[in-house]
């Protein structure tokens, strides 16, 4: 394990990563032996090992494009997401130390619109 890599240097670690609510996939296979990938929903259910701080989320930007605003050049993202932190208690191995694993799940900012939905 990474983070137990780092831990084994001597002092506590950290580490980052993003949180996928879907699996790379579910294999399954046909009636006629032919391999099928299915979404793989590894997340469908809470998590009970990770601690989700909602508080210290992060607005993360996208795309978009600079324009000049009093004389200044000033980034105007397209869009964003909303990355919230959740943190898993990770033990070292024989180093009597329990590290910190922060994983990032993306939320939408934008809700979903059933009267759009609707008119298509």
């Amino acid at each position: 394990c990474f983070i137990d890599s780092l831990a084994s240097l001597g002092g506590p670690a950290f580490g980052y990563g993003i949180q996928y609510k879907y699996g790379i996939f579910r294999q399954e296979f046909d009636d006629e032996g032919r391999q099928i990938e299915r979404p793989d929903y590894w997340l469908s259910n809470e998590d009970p090992w990770g601690h989700i701080d909602y508080e210290r989320d992060q607005r993360v930007n996208f795309g978009g494009k600079v324009v000049e605003e009093n004389g200044k050049r000033v980034w105007k993202p397209s869009w964003a997401v909303r990355a919230i932190p959740v943190d898993y208690m990770v033990p070292g191995y024989a180093s009597g130390r329990v590290n910190t694993l922060r994983l990032w799940q993306a939320r939408s900012y934008d809700e979903f619109d059933l009267l759009t939905f609707n008119k298509s």
